[in-house]
């Protein structure tokens, strides 16, 4: 391995990754010395950004080159003799950046080849060893999808490795032991779904960054339908690792928090956050920022980042292009019992489950009203019908005092739960005492944390939404997947007679009527040879999530005319989930320019074959 530098993510001006070739080579994909050269209004605007001095990171960002890569054709580069593909305009897209700026920021769409990327990341930029990060449940089929394209493309070493198994205990140095045979230079990190990193506190976001932080010759690669959710600090970190000074977010704090401001789904903007705002807004409008209608602030304000990110060096953003079928959310009409409507008032007016058991958060209160829309809730099975409260409150103030512990650290072996226990236990046979050492005392100290957690069991109020989609998918003609998150309605399909795939167990590709997990299979699973048609039983409230469900039917290679996806909306939190999810998927489009499903697609009543 190369020798180590000192880095930091929080650094003003250029970050000190070492320098990258001139920006202003020819490469016939850049547009920058045109720019230059000419008098257009950008050209002026780009000038009349460049200051006195070092750049503000706003500054820097619209400072940065243009690049367009849509004219690039890269198959013939990367095909072996005889292949009989054809690379996707969008990959050629995303290689040709890989080539231009030895990194990568993808925001491409479910079902466009970003496999196809990940593995030629390396040879895009000459690197030797691809390590490819994944969600678990996508990794058996990346490792068959390799082999298949081996034989047609030019393909280097690839290890595949779940964010899973990034983020055990064991963990901790993977990174470091998976490169050890290379140079730094010769390793590309390649991360799809790459917003499983989003969270700064996480472990594996952790050692990912430290990783880098530690080997800046390493490249790296970040994918993903949807970067950003909600909001920009879920990928700002990301993008610095992609494309370290030409990321087109600011790096540093007070620019990124003012950025989010102005732009995220919940931004609450002053003058201020405006004012560093104000070279960006610059670039694409020509009326002074505190000028224009305040409502259209944020509308104008997420086009002018869209347009500077899709034009940043090292990015390709797709716009869906024609899938040669339709999309239709159909609502499902259902009749909401007065049992689940009793138990619905009482959940948001008393703040409890019907047992009476009051919720720790609004998070759980969420996700109650959720469950008992479905018919069900959870609750813990205590011996004698007794709360263990000793056992709750040491669990709960552990679990507060580790979130907050690892929010602070990023060192190699104190990135975990595990971990932190680990130091805090040596802390306190040293003498330490803190609020962490007396949280922990309570919990393993007294002998608590041995204690296993009481089962829980589901409580169904009313299994009529079960037998309304069974009875719907009995209805229909062609094969349709019942989509569900909770293990509760896993267990009443099956009980049911629905054939279910839940965790562990992979679907086919083809097959009859059957149910499947949205957490498990709501990911990189191909399921458009099978399948066109489908209902959501429990409704995610996640653009993301929605996205990604959408398009395992709704993607190239479907034969259909028209995808159906049916959906329920009897209560207020599926109407409020639903709501929520078009907001996030708003957001997403605004600021990336991806189209979203949830924004193009019809939506209409279900009424055929009930």
């Amino acid at each position: 391995m190369a020798n180590k530098l000192p880095w930091s993510f929080r650094t003003r001006g250029k970050a000190p990754w070492g320098q990258h070739e001139d920006d202003d080579t020819p490469r016939g994909l850049s547009r920058l010395a045109e720019e230059k050269a000419s008098n257009s209004p950008f050209a002026k605007k780009l000038a009349d950004n460049a200051g006195v001095g070092a750049p503000t990171e706003t500054q820097r960002v619209c400072q940065l080159p243009l690049r367009d890569y849509s004219a690039a054709d890269l198959t013939h580069k990367y095909a072996k003799k005889g292949c009989t593909w054809r690379l996707r305009p969008i990959q050629s897209q995303a290689l040709a950046a890989l080539e231009d700026a030895k990194g990568g920021l993808f925001s491409i769409g479910v079902g466009w080849g970003k496999t196809l990327i990940g593995f030629l990341a390396a040879h895009a930029t000459k690197s030797k060893f691809t390590i490819f990060l994944a969600p678990a449940s996508t990794c058996a089929q990346l490792e068959s999808n390799y082999m298949k394209l081996k034989g047609q493309f030019k393909l280097g070493p690839v290890e595949i490795v779940s964010y899973g198994r990034l983020s055990r205990p064991d963990g901790s140095d993977l990174l470091e032991r998976l490169a050890e045979p290379y140079k730094d230079e010769e390793i590309i990190i390649v991360c799809d779904e790459v917003h499983r990193i989003k969270r700064k506190e996480s472990a594996r976001t952790k050692r990912v960054i430290r990783f880098l932080r530690e080997h800046q010759a390493v490249r790296f690669v970040g994918m993903s339908g949807t970067l950003t959710s909600k909001g920009l600090k879920d990928m700002a970190h990301i993008a610095e690792m992609a494309l370290r000074e030409n990321s087109p977010l600011p790096r540093d704090r007070n620019h990124i928090n003012a950025w989010a401001e102005c732009i995220d789904v919940d931004g609450q903007p002053g003058d201020t956050d405006w004012k560093t705002v104000v070279p960006l807004w610059k670039l694409y409008n020509d009326e002074s920022v505190f000028r224009s209608r305040y409502k259209d602030r944020r509308t104008r304000i997420r086009k002018a980042f869209q347009q500077r990110f899709r034009t940043s060096p090292g990015v390709v953003a797709s716009v869906e292009g024609a899938l040669g079928c339709s999309l239709e959310l159909l609502k499902m009409p259902l009749l909401t019992p007065p049992s689940i409507e009793n138990a619905l008032e009482l959940a948001v007016d008393e703040e409890a489950t019907p047992d009476g058991d009051v919720f720790k958060d609004d998070s759980s209160q969420w996700r109650a009203l959720r469950q008992i829309s479905a018919g069900f809730y959870y609750r813990w099975v205590w011996p004698d019908g007794e709360a263990d409260e000793d056992w709750l409150d040491a669990r709960y103030e552990w679990s507060r005092c580790v979130r907050r512990e690892l929010s602070y650290s990023a060192k190699q072996g104190y990135d975990s739960p595990l971990l932190v226990a680990n130091q805090v236990a040596r802390e306190l046979e040293e003498g330490r005492r803190g609020f962490i050492h007396r949280a922990w005392a309570l919990w393993f100290g007294s002998g608590l944390s041995k204690q296993k957690a009481p089962p829980t069991e589901a409580v169904w109020i009313d299994d009529f939404l079960i037998r309304d989609a069974v009875a719907w998918a009995g209805r229909q003609e062609e094969p349709v997947i019942l989509w569900y998150e909770s293990k509760a309605v896993e267990d009443k399909l099956r009980e049911n007679g629905i054939p279910v795939y839940g965790a562990g167990n992979n679907p086919p590709e083809t097959g009859p009527t059957c149910a499947m997990s949205i957490r498990a299979h709501g990911v990189g699973k191909n399921l458009q040879h099978g399948w066109s048609s489908q209902l959501a039983l429990e409704l995610p409230s996640s653009g993301t999530v929605w996205e990604q469900l959408l398009g395992r039917t709704h993607r190239p290679g479907q034969e259909a005319d028209t995808v159906k996806f049916y959906m329920y909306q009897h209560t207020q939190p599926y109407k409020q989930a639903m709501a929520k999810a078009r907001t996030d998927a708003a957001y997403i489009q605004d600021t990336t320019g991806g189209r979203q499903k949830l924004l193009y697609c019809t939506y209409g009543i279900g009424l055929v074959n009930r």
